[in-house]
């Protein structure tokens, strides 16, 4: 299962853990996908990174900017952050 949390607890404050990871990745697809664990549908986007690697990712809660029409070929700065053991990813969904 892909496991991708808001960085934010539960009285919706913004966490700040130590940055793990910052990259930019290309939209190649994206999908629906129904998590039974969580009973919930989450958005996944299917990316190449920087180093030409394939990486889905969740991009439920992520901003879209507005000149964003579709996400095919779109691009996401990720931004991944731990605190607790955890990790937390947010991010930016944008056109070029």
């Amino acid at each position: 299962m892909i496991r991708m949390v808001f960085n934010e607890d539960e009285q919706g404050s913004i966490s700040t853990g130590s940055i793990i990871k910052e990259e930019t990745y290309k939209i190649l697809q994206s999908q629906i996908v129904y998590d039974s664990e969580q009973d919930s549908y989450i958005t996944l986007a299917t990316c190449t990174t920087e180093e030409d690697k394939v990486e889905t990712v969740n991009i439920d809660g992520f901003s879209i900017d507005r000149t964003v029409l579709e996400l095919k070929g779109a691009y996401i700065d990720v931004k991944v952050t731990e605190e607790d053991g955890e990790e937390y990813y947010s991010g930016r969904i944008y056109n070029c």
